[in-house]
């Protein structure tokens, strides 16, 4: 800073900290500043900050900066102790007295994170009062960053097709098999990565014999998982069974091999065939060093995501000393999920009690399937606490510190095969009458709370777009009363930002009846409640029974359970607030169903099915009248008879379907059972849309006779307050 502008922040300076900084320390102010660190105190910018220098002398971090060629980020990084003392100073000085708002509203998280963080910090303050004590642990969940798990936008064969047509003549006959191999067969890795390696082994350079695919050859990972959990293709090569059993959990790959195979691995990488970081892992020469290995380790228990960071800070602050917060890795529980076998003869196992080339599928128990229901939500958080458990036992908060303790052995790709403890503290007993029976119960169950979050409607007043004269409901001009609706339009589809129970007078007799709030009249409303229902709303000698219903309550009628969504003329739209339950094994069909579907969507046509897809018509029409059975029978009858009337006698209609129109179909008939207000579009079944949306009428004098309660959750679901909307308690 220089000039006018270092005077401006000198001066903003003295009157802050009511005394002169030095140049060096109004830099180091205006960047923290710049940074959202909040107000720092002198002591805080020139003693709090210090390395130490080559000489054993203390060193500011604007000495650091000028001295060496570290960047700021980098000597905030755990390199140095200076991110330790910033943390250490805000939580003894700058967040002590704040609330959760004040906190989020000085925070840089966005309004979703910020919703999302009020309902984590409401959940863990009223299970803290149901377990009548602080948490020990809790776990935070570290999602996978965008793009980690990112979807190809090229299919696998038209990107090799294009990198083999750079290769000239001596790819010829792979080029034209290639050409010849069906877009889904490339989805099967071994088979994909035949055609990168130019169809040779990647540790001998011999020819792959294709007959001999899943008997004769391995997928090896270069990087061994017993170290680092790198499941990704540039970490995995093809090769000759017997060389991936000498090669073992071994790193580097030996001598003799590298020595062979690297004019070879050279070839591949410059075709493009190979990446970079691929290349780099075949060629190295030297061993992992502790350093790296520690490093293996911290990526599964520490935490960059901003927001999961927030998180930890506002639990931290909650809980104080009695809580540990613990970081899981998203993808240790997707490993945990996959390395739960099944075996032909119905057998669960873990991956490591499977025998090798054992054909086993995932046990159907861990399938996490979207499409079926929400409770894969419950259900890995869960997960996250087992697996997170396990290594945070195992490794403690410091993997150096772990590799220097006497005998510190450690598999990544084996931490379930053998217990895990430290002291008295047992995180994992193994053997299949240990801990994974434990946890094959708990995945059993489907008795999960459900809630949704329930709030008031913000925005937009209406639809921005003006409908000719004589439509509308709201006037361009509601100040001018020459701007008349029938002369000059108005805009449409008013905004209601929450729903009343009004009691009045209709055709002579008192009735009650569920009314919007409409967010350009709620200041009216709030100041005058009957006068709303009169003037706005037209209704005669009105009693309002409850003044507030938010959108996304709960409510129930004849015991089927929705949440209020919107509205549509008189009529009130509701989403569906039952969960679907399916056995385990349906689960996992009704996955490939969803994956097929989508690649035909990226592809933009539709695409043969192959045996991979586990897809067929018998197994669909089994699936049709499973669901067809569900919609007849308990709670969906309620509200869905219309529904299950129409696929009763499509029955046979459905059966003469293609396969791909079946799945089609079976998709539409599983949005009934989301928890959304979407619908079932049947034109291919019956030729008609939009079946099965759920309504009632704004009037409750339509359903007398019937239960129609409206349902207050707490925050966890746990405790619940009926209204009989239809009682004499209201009135």
């Amino acid at each position: 800073m220089f000039g006018d502008d270092r005077k401006l922040l000198a001066n903003w300076l003295h009157k802050t900290y009511g005394n002169k900084l030095t140049r060096e320390e109004e830099k180091l102010a205006l960047r923290f500043q710049c940074s959202g660190w909040g107000r720092l105190s002198r002591a805080f910018l020139t003693e709090i900050y210090h390395g130490e220098s080559s000489t054993g002398e203390a060193m500011s971090i604007m000495d650091m900066l000028w001295e060496t060629n570290y960047n700021l980020m980098e000597l905030l990084s755990s390199r140095f102790d200076f991110a330790g003392a910033v943390q250490a100073y805000r939580e003894a000085h700058l967040n002590q007295y704040m609330s959760l708002q004040d906190y989020l509203d000085e925070s840089y998280a966005s309004p979703g994170i910020k919703r999302a963080i009020h309902q984590v910090m409401g959940i863990v303050n009223e299970l803290e009062g149901i377990l009548k004590c602080p948490p020990k642990r809790v776990f935070v969940e570290v999602a996978r960053e965008h793009g980690e798990k990112g979807k190809r936008t090229i299919s696998r064969k038209n990107e090799l097709l294009a990198l083999y047509q750079k290769c000239g003549e001596e790819c010829d006959e792979l080029f034209q098999q290639l050409s010849d191999e069906p877009e889904g067969s490339l989805r099967r890795d071994k088979l994909y990565l035949y055609y990168t390696q130019k169809g040779r082994c990647m540790y001998s350079g011999e020819p792959i014999n294709l007959s001999e695919l899943d008997s004769g050859y391995d997928i090896d990972h270069i990087y061994p998982q017993s170290k680092t959990k790198d499941d990704s293709i540039q970490n995995r090569v093809l090769v000759k069974r017997e060389l991936n059993a000498v090669k073992s959990d071994n790193y580097p790959i030996a001598a003799d091999i590298r020595m062979k195979m690297r004019p070879f691995w050279t070839e591949l990488e410059r075709a493009g065939l190979i990446s970079k970081e691929k290349y780099h892992r075949l060629t190295r020469s030297t061993e992992f060093s502790a350093e790296e290995q520690a490093g293996f380790i911290s990526r599964q228990l520490v935490e960059t995501r901003q927001s999961s960071k927030i998180v930890a800070e506002l639990l931290k602050q909650r809980f104080g000393s009695h809580t540990e917060i613990v970081y899981v890795k998203a993808g240790n529980v997707s490993s945990f999920r996959q390395d739960q076998r099944l075996t032909k003869d119905g057998q669960q196992k873990q991956a490591g009690q499977c025998k090798q080339n054992e054909q086993t599928v995932q046990d159907p128990l861990f399938v996490k399937c979207r499409e079926v229901n929400d409770f894969h939500h419950a259900k890995d958080a869960y997960l996250n606490i087992v697996v997170g458990n396990v290594y945070h036992v195992k490794f403690t908060r410091n993997p150096a510190n772990f590799l220097r303790e006497k005998n510190a052995k450690f598999s990544l790709s084996r931490m379930f095969d053998f217990d895990v403890s430290r002291g008295e503290d047992v995180a994992w007993r193994a053997g299949p009458e240990g801990s994974i029976a434990i946890v094959r119960h708990t995945m059993r169950k489907n008795n999960i709370l459900f809630t949704r979050r329930s709030a008031e409607a913000t925005g937009g007043l209406f639809d921005q777009m003006i409908v000719p004269k004589g439509k509308g409901q709201a006037p361009v001009k509601a100040s001018d009363p020459r701007m008349s609706i029938e002369k000059f339009g108005g805009y449409n589809k008013l905004t209601g930002a929450y729903f009343i129970l009004v009691e009045h007078t209709a055709k002579k007799k008192r009735v009650r009846s569920l009314e919007t709030v409409l967010l350009m009249y709620k200041e009216k409303y709030e100041a005058a409640p009957e006068t709303y229902c009169c003037e706005i709303l037209g209704l005669q000698e009105p009693k309002v029974l409850i003044p507030r219903i938010k959108i996304n309550t709960l409510v129930s009628y004849d015991g089927f359970r929705m949440h209020i969504s919107g509205r549509t003329g008189d009529r009130i739209i509701y989403k569906n607030a039952n969960q679907l339950v399916m056995p385990p094994d349906w689960q996992q069909y009704i996955k490939n169903i969803s994956k097929y579907l989508e690649r035909c969507r990226t592809a933009g046509r539709e695409l043969e099915l192959t045996t991979f897809d586990g897809i067929t018509d018998e197994a669909n029409l089994t699936l049709y009248r499973l669901l067809l059975e569900k919609l007849e029978n308990g709670r969906y009858r309620v509200k869905y008879e219309t529904p299950a009337q129409t696929l009763c006698s499509c029955s046979e209609k459905f059966r003469r379907l293609s396969v791909p129109d079946q799945c089609r179909i079976l998709m539409q008939i599983l949005n009934l059972f989301a928890n959304t207000a979407a619908s079932a579009d049947l034109k291919l079944l019956n030729g008609k849309a939009g079946i099965g949306i759920l309504l009632t009428s704004k009037n409750l004098d339509n359903y007398r006779g019937h239960s129609f309660k409206l349902i207050h959750q707490s925050i966890t679901g746990f405790f619940e307050q009926e209204i009989d909307l239809m009682g004499e308690m209201l009135s």
